[in-house]
């Protein structure tokens, strides 16, 4: 009873940006089965958080996956982060990266110019940079000419097997004289040389042509933070909502029409049963249903159902009332009955030109008759109505 009061305590207190609080969380997923990356940045961020495995996602939304991670400091503190990521994905190098070397005077680029930006790219740097000697190269004595270690000058046209944004290729030296120098195996100064991508043959004889990796660049993201129970405050709580998204909308909202609709999943914390004998309290999970019209009084609502702690339904629904909006932001009441009133918030997220927004990300507050709630939530774009 008393850690259900405690929670319930915290959700009534609201949002708080407490000491220690989250303040940015960063998201990277690998390509294929690679796991996702979470990044919490706190205050005091010099403590390491520590994975701690999934969070559930409401079933019927899509593409959003639930994270946990916890630390403790003394007092315990867990992050649950809900995203919509996707994986990193590979095309060919000449769609990712502008070709704009010639490098055998056929009048058609095939090479990229490499400068300082683009040093963390470069990876598998033949050792021996004879292995590829041109004929007509005629600079110093091969073992002179290794490049490990210190600065070393090259002729033009000369060749060294090496990697770029994890594509197979060759850096031909494009200038009179090239330079490149790496301290150890790591990469420190380079001058003159372009890369070349080539396919690449595999010890069982299949070629891969020459791909380069692809990060999700529009996702969004929301969560919560919460710490305790504090001994030093009575056995207390803090709580932290948040969310957020890699692209703001870069569109007009005020040049759209017609109606978009986003659909996704919530979570948070919630009280129930307040003062009854089956009180309890915990994560829960929800999907939220939200309808944005443009036009010439833009305006947004939904709804929020399906509470659940696991598989038992929390038996809530709650509406998200009919609200105006400018720009890119909204915000709102939140309804779990006649006098029970909360609010959301939110942004739209990805996409622009003539083209409605592609996600939504937000957090929101709630109250029934038997209890109280605090999340985010996250949607895509499912249905548009023009």
């Amino acid at each position: 009873m008393a850690r259900v009061q405690a929670i319930q305590a915290a959700i009534e207190q609201g949002s708080t940006s407490a000491a220690g609080s989250p303040t940015a969380i960063s998201i990277q997923k690998g390509a294929g089965g690679a796991a996702t990356m979470i990044g919490i940045r706190t205050s005091d961020s010099s403590v390491r958080w520590r994975d701690a495995g999934s969070a559930p996602v409401q079933s019927g939304t899509r593409g959003f996956d639930g994270f946990r991670q916890t630390r403790v400091r003394g007092v315990t503190e867990t992050v649950w982060v809900w995203t919509d990521i996707e994986p990193t994905r590979y095309r060919p190098f000449a769609e990712v990266w502008d070709l704009d070397v010639d490098t055998d005077d056929d009048h058609a680029d095939d090479a990229l110019s490499v400068g300082p930006e683009h040093l963390g790219r470069v990876s598998h740097i033949a050792r021996n940079p004879d292995d590829l000697r041109e004929d007509d190269d005629t600079s110093v004595n091969p073992v002179e000419r290794g490049i490990v270690g210190q600065d070393r000058q090259f002729n033009q046209n000369h060749r060294i097997s090496a990697r770029f944004d994890g594509a197979y290729g060759i850096y031909i030296c494009t200038q009179t004289t090239c330079t490149i120098n790496m301290d150890g195996t790591r990469l420190t100064q380079v001058s003159g040389w372009a890369f070349m991508p080539t396919d690449f043959t595999g010890e069982g004889g299949g070629v891969r042509s020459p791909q380069a990796p692809v990060a999700d660049a529009d996702y969004r993201h929301f969560g919560i933070w919460l710490r305790g129970p504090d001994p030093a405050a009575d056995g207390g709580f803090e709580l932290r909502t948040f969310a957020g998204g890699s692209q703001p909308y870069s569109g007009d909202v005020t040049a759209l029409t017609g109606r978009a609709t986003y659909i996704g999943p919530a979570g948070g914390q919630y009280a129930k049963g307040l003062g009854g004998s089956s009180a309890s309290a915990g994560l829960f999970t929800a999907k939220v249903t939200l309808h944005a019209d443009f036009g010439a009084a833009p305006k947004i609502s939904g709804i929020m159902q399906d509470f659940r702690d696991g598989s038992r339904n929390l038996g809530w629904s709650l509406q998200f009332q009919e609200a105006s909006f400018t720009g890119t932001a909204f915000s709102g009441t939140t309804r779990g009955g006649s006098d029970n009133i909360g609010s959301y918030s939110g942004h739209f997220h990805g996409g622009g030109g003539s083209e409605y927004p592609n996600g939504v990300a937000g957090t929101f507050s709630g109250k029934f008759n038997d209890g109280r709630v605090i999340g985010g939530f996250g949607g895509v774009k499912s249905i548009t109505q023009p």
